[in-house]
């Protein structure tokens, strides 16, 4: 009772005492002191009989009949007053009193017609009033749902509209809130009451709501365990357990540490399946649809979400429509008392708590599985590291819970006995993972007390108030002679587990067992909640998105601006010396951008997703929903990387091509960073594997070492490596650098003009010297070296007779290099804006790196063969060499076909990116089947 109700009693009260007698005054004072003794505080006593009195003064009306006219009035105007000033519970609270104290002054207070009348004014139901008067005259009390201890009922229950709840015990021995309850006295109960019986059973305000819902006479089922037990290395975690539990019951697993009561859980959730026996279902109803959820110890939620979005998420993970979801979560934030802190943040981005509580979060976690409607709530030490308080209100929550015809199991390490004596079944597991009782709380003190042979008064006070003295009592050593305690236990647990098998072993009957079901899930709609979640987190993470997109713009201006340098007056693209390490830059931050992007993404929320996934396995709908949203985060970042950076650099021309191999390279980053994030478990671990990528990607690249100056341990001289073929950077750079030297916009029409004559330079001064020299020595092997080259397209064709007539061959290519000087002059004089185009259009830096690419060796002679080596970039299409031999070729040779170098190597990066999906998908498969069998 607060000071603002008694208040409203007394204002009420007097009023009611129109038209009595002065002897009918000093009756009801002595009733109402009664009164004050039963609610008040004696400190606050003589404060509120004074108030009566003046109130009676101020309101009374026996002497005047205008007094008593003005009272009618003055009624109503106070109901008013006190309706704005009072919640509907402390109104049905007022009303209560004035009942309460109408029925012990009987005929001297005013008719039940004046309590209705401010009911009616206070908007409570005739419904209340008439439950409250019954209740109070102990009028079809049979009719209100009733507290059990130990198959007695010892009071009954009723709850207002308003919510407030009343019990009436029938028998002495009930305190409320350390305060005697008179045996048929009614009193309220409020949210922090704590009811107690004989100084044994304590009874919770959530405990008393789940009696009154208590009902079983629908879809009532059973949870059988047959014979479970579970061997790990030929090392035995929990032994042979046979138990039959009921729907409606908050079974309880106690033990210590290590005993076998995670094993006993996971076994029954079905997270560990390599245990022996059987768990199944009985219904009667509906058989098929039972549904199993399992919260862990640890709690898993998402930076920076509040209470409210941490459950729509679990609404859209659980497809519930969105008209459904209000008033689900609602409902859902009532039952969990998480209603008033919907708007807190629940964790910072360390997973750390934030502006909740250890109990809020633990209960957030109950809230999440609730969604999924279970029929079995399984849940791991959920009161461990919370105070006794929170501990209490996670346990009366999940007593609520079983009341709904659910089975709620919960481990507990060493409960306290208000903790204790709230579950209706307890198993206890001993050391070794042998259980050793099962039944109720308090039985389990006999139980064992029987066992042990302590059968004086003081273990019984003892083991009753400190469950933690049970399992001392369970572990007591023996003791020697002289007092000392020995290491062995005054009885084993193998033989508790064996009189526990004797006693306890039930017998299973033959029933239609049920099957947990299966969601079924809309994978599209699973790809498109998920998409959403993700895009939120990352819009919670404000400065992490905007990263992802500042740094490739910063990395391409800066990066651009440094190299934009010339020798000139003016800055001219031709003369910029550094556009081939500007190209290489680009690059290798492609690459560094996507690794950095992705490498938390399976980390940040892995716990968080694993859990969600034993409801329902998404792993799969999330795998590709990462690569198909970092494929499209890969275009803009490709976008911001590239765009600024040519026109900086000037060479805005080259820009389709250079964002098409940026983008290829930022998401073959961002795969492997996936990759990475998925089989690493710390972010610290991916961020110190991404130089091992990144250095391996500059030095196979081509551009810092030419591929001839390699270690010989690496590969042959004049080939690229074979290892540099599994580097993209490698395809990526001379992919770049041939579209930039052969497909500007001057050197493009110039281009197959200078093939030809590069092909006639070399024939003329490489091959034909190189032949001649053979020819002095073995004419045999010169003539096969001829015929072998003049297979080749680009070769001189002529006669038998003159086929080996070095001198015929040098005027047939003499011919051909003025052909084409001549073609190229013309070309460039016909141009008035030749130079400016030069300038424009084409790198002299890049043209060095091009032509200088491979060693001074510019032919190499095998068997009877010459392998061209000389500026391989204006070798002919069709002159066919051998596979990967040549570095910076314009084209490359598959089979009897040709493709552009550029769309060749580009295709070449695109088929490692899809090596990466098959990989991360073929890698999620496995991550599903070790998370079925985990």
């Amino acid at each position: 009772m607060t000071t603002k109700t008694l208040d409203s009693v007394i204002k009420l009260l007097a009023i009611s005492l129109n038209k009595q007698s002065e002897d009918s005054a000093k009756l009801l004072m002595d009733r109402f002191s009664k009164f004050l003794e039963k609610y008040v505080e004696d400190k606050y006593f003589y404060a509120n009989i004074l108030k009566f009195e003046n109130s009676l003064s101020s309101f009374s009306s026996y002497q005047s009949a205008k007094k008593t006219a003005l009272n009618s009035v003055r009624i109503i105007r106070v109901c008013e007053e006190l309706k704005e000033d009072l919640s509907l519970l402390e109104r049905v609270e007022v009303i209560f009193y004035l009942l309460e104290l109408a029925n012990d002054l009987e005929s001297d207070l005013q008719s039940i017609d004046f309590i209705i009348l401010v009911s009616d004014l206070f908007g409570v139901s005739k419904e209340t009033i008439q439950n409250l008067k019954n209740l109070i005259s102990n009028i079809d009390i049979q009719n209100f749902s009733s507290i059990k201890y130990e198959e007695n009922i010892i009071a009954v229950l009723y709850i207002s509209d308003s919510g407030l709840l009343f019990v009436k015990p029938l028998v002495i021995g009930f305190k409320s809130d350390g305060r005697n309850v008179l045996k048929d006295s009614v009193s309220p109960i409020f949210k922090e009451t704590v009811l107690c019986f004989n100084d044994v059973k304590k009874f919770f305000y959530p405990e008393l709501i789940t009696l009154l819902k208590k009902n079983h006479t629908q879809d009532s089922f059973k949870l059988i365990l047959s014979e479970i037990s579970l061997k790990k290395k030929k090392n035995i975690l929990l032994h042979n357990l046979s138990l039959t539990l009921n729907s409606g019951e908050l079974i309880g697993i106690i033990g210590k540490s290590g005993s076998g009561k995670t094993s006993l859980l996971r076994c029954i959730s079905g997270h560990e399946t390599g245990y022996s026996g059987s768990v199944s279902f009985s219904k009667e109803n509906n058989p098929d649809l039972l549904q199993k959820s399992f919260v862990p110890q640890h709690d898993f939620f998402i930076p920076l979400f509040n209470i409210e979005e941490h459950l729509q998420q679990r609404c859209n993970f659980l497809q519930i429509p969105m008209v459904m979801q209000s008033t689900i979560i609602d409902g859902v934030l009532k039952i969990t008392d998480l209603d008033k802190d919907r708007g807190k943040k629940v964790c910072k981005i360390d997973g750390s708590p934030f502006e909740v509580s250890g109990g809020q979060q633990k209960r957030l976690s109950i809230a999440m599985e609730l969604f999924a409607e279970p029929d079995l709530l399984i849940l791991d030490e959920p009161t461990s590291g919370l105070s006794s308080e929170d501990a209490v209100k996670i346990v009366s929550l999940l007593k609520s819970i079983a009341a709904n015809n659910k089975i709620v199991i919960a481990s507990i390490h060493q409960p306290d006995f208000d903790i204790f004596s709230m579950f209706d079944k307890i198993i206890l597991i001993d050391e070794g993972g042998f259980p050793i009782y099962f039944g109720t709380p308090l039985n389990a003190v006999d139980y064992f007390r029987e066992k042990t042979g302590k059968i004086n008064k003081n273990s019984l006070v003892e083991t009753r108030y400190s469950p933690s003295i049970l399992l001392k009592l369970i572990e007591e050593k023996k003791y020697d002679e002289k007092g000392q305690e020995f290491k062995v236990r005054f009885v084993k647990p193998i033989e508790y587990y064996n009189w526990f098998r004797s006693d306890y072993l039930p017998i299973i009957a033959d029933v239609e067992t049920s099957k947990s079901v299966k969601l079924k899930q809309n994978y599209f709609l699973s790809f498109v909640n998920q998409f959403k979640l993700n895009n939120k987190i990352d819009l919670k993470l404000k400065y992490r998105l905007a990263l992802q997109i500042l740094i490739p713009l910063i990395t391409g201006v800066l990066f651009s601006f440094i190299a934009r340098y010339s020798d000139t007056a003016e800055y001219t693209y031709y003369y910029n010396p550094n556009v081939p390490v500007w190209i290489l830059i680009i690059l290798i931050t492609s690459i560094f951008i996507g690794l950095v992007s992705t490498g938390h993404e399976f980390i940040q929320l892995r716990n968080f997703h694993q859990n969600e996934n034993k409801i329902v396995n998404k792993s799969f709908s999330f795998t590709t929903m990462l690569i198909v949203r970092y494929f499209c985060l890969t275009a803009i970042q490709s976008v911001f990387l590239v765009l600024p950076s040519v026109y900086i650099i000037e060479n805005s021309f080259h820009f389709y091509s250079l964002f098409l191999i940026s983008f290829c390279l930022i998401y073959w980053g961002s795969l492997a960073g996936l990759l990475l994030s998925k089989f690493l478990k710390e972010n610290s671990l991916v961020y110190l594997a991404i130089p091992l990528i990144i250095i391996p990607q500059l030095v196979f690249s081509g551009a810092l070492i030419r591929f001839g100056d390699f270690n010989k341990l690496i590969g042959d001289k004049e080939d690229v490596p074979l290892i540099a073929s599994f580097s993209p950077a490698r395809w990526a750079t001379e992919a770049v650098l041939v579209d930039f030297y052969t497909d500007n916009p001057y050197y493009r029409e110039l281009y197959f003009n200078r093939q030809i004559l590069y092909n006639a330079v070399y024939y003329n001064d490489y091959f034909l010297p190189e032949v001649e020299a053979i020819q002095s020595k073995d004419k045999i092997r010169a003539s096969k070296i001829i015929d072998n080259e003049c297979e080749k397209i680009g070769f001189i064709s002529n006669a038998a007779s003159t086929r080996y007539d070095c001198e015929v061959i040098k005027k047939y290519f003499d011919i051909q290099i003025k052909t084409c000087l001549d073609y190229e002059d013309s070309a460039i004089n016909s141009d008035k804006n030749h130079f400016k185009n030069v300038c424009k259009y084409s790198n002299l830096a890049v043209a060095k790196v091009i032509n200088n690419s491979v060693s001074s060796r510019n032919l190499l002679v095998y068997d009877d063969n010459i392998e061209r080596n000389y500026k391989p970039i204006y070798m002919l299409p069709q002159h066919r060499t051998r596979c990967n031999s040549l570095f910076f070729r314009s084209f490359v040779n598959v089979g009897e076909r040709f493709f552009n170098t550029f769309y060749y190597n580009l295709l070449v990066i695109g088929i490692y990116n899809f090596l990466l999906i098959i990989i991360l998908l073929l890698s999620n498969m496995f991550e599903s089947v070790k998370l079925k069998y985990k």
